[in-house]
Parts: C-alpha cells; structure tokens; sequence
C-alpha cells in the first residue's frame, strides 16, 4: 500500500492511484475537524526531487502468483487454439466482413 507517514509513524495517510494518477481524497474541513483532528505539517526542509522517487515493490509470493496465472493462461490459449484446423477458429474475418456489409446495408 502506498501511502505518506509521518516521520514518528504516528500519522498514515493511505494514497489512492488512477492509473499513474496517484492522490489523496481530501475535504475541506470543518471547525470541528480542525479542533477534533491532530493538525500534520506536509512540507520538509529537504528539496523535492521527483526523479529519486521509489514506488513499493510487489512481494515475492505476488510476483510468484502473476507468473503461475501468466503461464496457466499461455498454456490454456495454446490449448484453445488448433492452428492447422481452420474450422475451429476462433474467428473468421470473412464471417466478420459479410455481418459488417449486411448490417450496413439496414
């Protein structure tokens, strides 16, 4: 999970990503909020450097599993597909042509 924590781990602040949008839901807050909530400080003194950024790393049993469903998938494809048996496949561009040509005509 990606997220900014305060140097004393007291504060996590969890992130959310779009994509490669990364962010945090925020709100504008309240008077109650800013009297009930701790009060953290988001700046540093040390210059930001974007490119010295480092995202987390997935764990080896996640990788594992990635490369066990990858190859579950490759082996199930091959076994789908009989490529000498033109009958059985998975599409005709033919087929597809005449069903374009016919429904363009209506």
């Amino acid at each position: 999970m990606m997220s900014i924590t305060s140097p004393d781990g007291a504060v996590v602040i969890p992130l959310t990503s779009d994509g490669t949008t990364i962010y945090v839901n925020t709100w504008t807050p309240t008077q109650i909020d800013l009297q009930s909530h701790p009060h953290v400080v988001m700046s540093s003194p040390h210059p930001w450097e974007p490119r010295s950024v480092q995202f987390p790393q997935p764990s080896q049993s996640t990788k594992e599993e990635f490369e066990m469903r990858r190859k579950v998938n490759a082996v199930g494809i091959e076994k789908m597909i009989d490529y000498n048996d033109k009958s059985d496949s998975l599409f005709d561009i033919g087929q597809i042509t005449n069903r374009l040509i016919a429904s363009v005509r209506i």
